[in-house]
């Protein structure tokens, strides 16, 4: 009897490396199904605003419309740097009342420093006006006007207008043809600086 126990044992013992290669033959195994496997396959998501690449690939922007105290500060200090200091604009010319109710844009680069700013105030309820477009000087260029000309235009769509004008500085008015804006006028005085006014319509 010890001896048949014996062989008994040694017949089960010799069966699992059997059993072991059988296994091993299936291939190798499936990855583990579960919430950590399905985090690590999703792509991660960008954070809060509204990034957007400029043509420099290693500078990212963050453009959000201005609606707060802070985000609309941040905007009127760039317009100073830009229309008073640079173009020699009197500020009482560059703030009006409008400003209290007019869509304000600021982009931010990835820095967190204010670097474009736009605005679009209603002139009736059609057509609404853009301006006071600026640009930090050291990220001209890299489609940050672009960007705020974008979302103001997004704004005017979502509040149900149909045309916008602008009274564009004779340097930007090919920025504005190149995005459906078409000349109305002779160029004019605006501020002391040349101007000329553009319109694009919305929906045809």
């Amino acid at each position: 009897m010890a001896a048949k126990k014996k062989a008994k044992g040694r017949t089960r013992r010799g069966r699992a490396p059997a059993r072991r290669q059988a296994s091993a033959r299936k291939g190798p195994a499936r990855p583990a199904k579960g919430s950590r496997a399905r985090r690590a396959a999703a792509p991660a998501r960008p954070g809060g605003g509204a990034p957007a690449s400029g043509k420099n690939a290693g500078m990212a922007f963050t453009v959000r419309f201005a609606s707060t105290d802070e985000d609309r500060d941040l905007a009127f200090a760039l317009r100073r740097k830009v229309f008073e200091e640079e173009q020699g604009v009197p500020r009482p010319l560059d703030r009006d009342a409008h400003d209290l109710n007019a869509d304000h844009v600021v982009v931010f680069d990835g820095g967190g420093r204010c670097v474009g700013t736009g605005r679009a105030v209603r002139v009736d309820n059609r057509v609404c006006q853009v301006g006071r477009m600026a640009t930090a000087e050291d990220q001209r260029g890299k489609g940050v006007g672009g960007m705020v000309l974008d979302y103001l235009e997004r704004m005017a769509s979502l509040r149900g207008l149909k045309e916008i004008v602008v009274h564009a500085q004779l340097p930007a008015e090919s920025f504005y043809r190149k995005r459906g804006y078409v000349t109305e006028t002779p160029t004019f005085l605006e501020e002391g600086v040349p101007h000329v006014r553009m319109r694009k319509m919305l929906v045809q």
